[in-house]
């Protein structure tokens, strides 16, 4: 409790001195002080009086005084309810409210001779803060914007087409080869010789047969000239020639397979 009192008494002597530094003494009359035959209503007039400012009141104790009365008898001169009193010829009052405060002198014929004063006291003003002035915004630069270029045309001319290429021409196929003929096997000596047998056709029968293996569509081979026609003789003896040499034939196929 006694710690709340005494930051209580710390926080009022820290405002009356905020009040103290910021208040303005007045002193009423100026040079004239406080006294008759002094127009102190064109006095009051040129003054603004706020909160905390000081009233200070300089006269002749003998003969003067000050009393502080209510706005009725302000104006009627009214002596007989005053409200404060001061009397030491160098009377200090604070301004503590924003109200009208009415001084007026006891000394009879004072009052009536102009000797009063009404003061009306304002509240102070809050502290604003200067506006800052604006920033002038920078006008955007007037370049002239860029002529958009021209865009080429596409060329209207037709593209060179390339033209295709002819198709080659088929080559030629080349044609089968004749087949070489079969050579003919000489046949193996017979036990019983064959007097009847002459050279002659057995050379005409392995030559007729190369003859016959030439192929038929081969229009570049010039053709073979025929043989003449064997005699009866002849043919019997190609026909003996042929079941001997496919009898061989035979022989040599038993071997192979009976050897496998």
């Amino acid at each position: 409790m006694a710690a709340f009192a005494k930051s209580a008494m710390v926080l009022l002597s820290v405002m009356t001195l905020i009040e103290v530094s910021f208040a303005v003494v007045y002193t009423v009359g100026e040079s004239q002080g406080w006294t008759t035959h002094v127009d102190y209503k064109s006095w009051a007039a040129n003054k603004t009086f706020h909160v905390g400012d000081i009233i200070n009141f300089q006269y002749d104790a003998k003969n003067n005084d000050v009393i502080e009365v209510s706005r009725e008898d302000f104006h009627t001169c009214n002596l007989r309810s005053p409200l404060a009193f001061f009397s030491t010829g160098r009377d200090m009052i604070n301004m503590s409210y924003p109200r009208h405060y009415y001084y007026v002198c006891t000394t009879p014929g004072h009052c009536l001779d102009g000797q009063k004063v009404d003061i009306r006291v304002l509240k102070i003003p809050k502290s604003t803060p200067p506006t800052p002035s604006p920033t002038p915004t920078p006008n955007p630069s007037t370049s002239p914007s860029p002529s958009p270029s021209a865009t080429p045309k596409p060329s209207t001319s037709p593209s060179a087409t390339p033209k295709p290429s002819p198709n080659p021409s088929p080559s030629a196929t080349p044609r089968p080869s004749p087949s070489p003929s079969p050579i003919a096997t000489p046949p193996s000596p017979s036990a019983t010789p064959n007097p009847s047998t002459s050279p002659s056709p057995s050379t005409n029968t392995s030559s007729s047969p190369k003859s016959s293996a030439a192929p038929p569509h081969d229009h570049s081979i010039p053709p073979v000239a025929q043989a003449p026609a064997p005699s009866k003789k002849s043919a019997a003896s190609s026909m003996v020639s042929s079941k001997g040499l496919l009898a061989i034939q035979l022989l040599m196929a038993l071997c192979f397979l009976a050897y496998f």
